[in-house]
């Protein structure tokens, strides 16, 4: 098994990273520790197989993004307030092509909080494992892409189950935001040596900023387009940068 999976490393995360989640997400009736359990999918998935194929040296390389530097200090505090700062062009574009609106920044929740912790089961995953894998082979922007893609999938199960918030909005409009979202992830990754405390910090302020008073499936869409924008000026500053630090090697 273990040499399956070594030969096999992005078949056999995505299969346990799914077949994790999808299953425990199916049980939110039953209770709602089960969908947070399933937060853990990418988590297992890349522990799992960065160990069948690095061992125990792959697992402290592992460990070791989670070290928080004074360099990466400034890192965490544009991490932290990018997505509440790109709050203001989403709102502007919505009081453009609709009526302006009264709107706020939804109050943080207990359950908000402390799924934005939990927020690491994922990160340890997509940028712990699977990013840095597709960086060695491919350029920053395909690796993004195909990121995103696995990890937009990754939540279907959250627009087909009616007890999750997510059901019923558009899920085309969330490939193309979590597309974003994760070129924005590699244009951090490539900046902070491949830290998962900034990307931590990123998604958990990505799920914890958004605005109260407008459509869901509307902001959906806008945060599409604004996140697209951000997705394309990442891009150019990478396209632009001779070289970046070597952060993949740990996981591959």
């Amino acid at each position: 098994m273990r040499k399956l999976i070594k030969e096999n490393p992005v078949p056999a995360f995505i299969v346990i990273a799914f077949g994790w989640t999808w299953p425990l997400a199916a049980l939110i009736e039953q209770s709602l520790i089960f969908p947070v359990l399933g937060l853990f999918g990418p988590c297992v998935a890349a522990i799992i197989v960065i160990w069948a194929s690095r061992g125990r040296s792959g697992l402290a390389q592992l460990g070791n993004k989670f070290r928080l530097t004074r360099a990466l200090l400034p890192w965490c505090l544009v991490a932290a307030l990018l997505p509440l700062v790109l709050l203001v062009p989403i709102w502007l574009l919505h009081a453009a092509w609709w009526t302006p609106s009264r709107v706020a920044v939804e109050p943080l929740s207990f359950l908000g909080l402390t799924l934005a912790v939990l927020i690491v089961g994922e990160e340890i995953g997509w940028r712990g494992f699977l990013l840095p894998y597709f960086l060695e082979r491919y350029s920053p922007l395909i690796s993004s892409l195909i990121v995103g893609i696995v990890w937009a999938v990754w939540h279907l199960p959250n627009f087909l189950l009616p007890n999750f918030p997510h059901h019923g909005l558009p899920f085309t409009a969330f490939v193309i935001m979590t597309l974003g979202f994760s070129v924005l992830f590699t244009w951090f990754f490539m900046n902070t040596a491949g830290s998962l405390v900034i990307a931590v910090i990123f998604h958990a302020a990505l799920n914890l900023f958004s605005l109260s008073g407008l459509e869901p499936a509307r902001v959906y869409w806008l945060k599409a387009a604004v996140y697209s924008l951000a997705a394309l000026a990442a891009t150019w500053v990478i396209g632009r940068s001779r070289s970046w630090p070597n952060t993949s090697k740990s996981a591959a």
